[in-house]
């Protein structure tokens, strides 16, 4: 899966979520959530452990959901 709402890197077991829609607060989308969760899933699947840290671009972690894509 490509990744546009987040930044994913997995290296030496330690892997890095960055929620990247800085210019929308990070709120959350239905299509982060999708990208979170395959990244996760990629976490749990590597047979070096998973060590996960996240973290946001701009000066919010979380704004909450993007409610106006469900119009």
């Amino acid at each position: 899966m490509q990744y546009e709402s987040i930044l994913f890197e997995n290296t030496d077991g330690v892997a890095v979520i960055t929620l990247n829609r800085p210019d929308k607060l990070n709120s959350f989308t239905v299509a982060m959530h999708l990208e979170v969760r395959d990244a996760l899933d990629k976490i749990a699947a590597d047979p070096r452990g998973g060590r996960r840290r996240e973290y946001s671009a701009g000066v919010r972690h979380r704004a909450g959901g993007a409610f106006g894509q469900f119009r």
